[in-house]
Parts: C-alpha cells; structure tokens; sequence
C-alpha cells in the first residue's frame, strides 16, 4: 500500500487495521540484479493467482517497492571506531 492509500485507509471512519489484518513489513535483503529478477518473478507468479475476483473476497493492496539502500556493514557494530 502506498503510504497516501495507508493515510487514507487510516483517516476512514471505522478504520480497524487489527481486525482488517493491516501490517506493514520492511527487510533489507542483499541481491544480485538477477536475484532481484527472480524474485519479482516468484512475487508475480505468487500474487497473480489470487487477483479473481469473487463475492467472498476483497482488494487488498500487496505493494513491493525494491529499491537500493546505502551500503552498510553487516555488523553496525563494525562501523563503530574503537574509543
């Protein structure tokens, strides 16, 4: 979900992010850029199945946005010049 659709979920009245299982969910994860191909392959493959629509089942929103972070040791604690 795009953080304007969150924001304007949040602002509905009756909003209930528990009982509508809303969460939010953010790793860093150290790709190539073919892994990062298969992944968004594995992703849309995964996701594509359930896009049916049906009278028992509501949209939600399953948003990815991969992009690149700053380069950071795998141990912050290495980053940390002795005293």
């Amino acid at each position: 979900m795009r953080l304007a659709e969150f924001n304007a979920y949040l602002d509905r009245q009756g909003a209930s992010p528990t009982a509508d299982a809303v969460s939010y969910r953010q790793g860093t994860i150290w790709l190539t850029p073919d892994e990062l191909g298969a992944l968004i392959g594995t992703l849309l493959a995964v996701l594509d199945p359930t896009s049916e629509t049906s009278l028992s089942r509501g949209p939600r929103a399953v948003p990815a946005q991969p992009h690149p972070v700053p380069h950071r040791p795998a141990n912050p604690l290495t980053a940390i010049p002795a005293g």
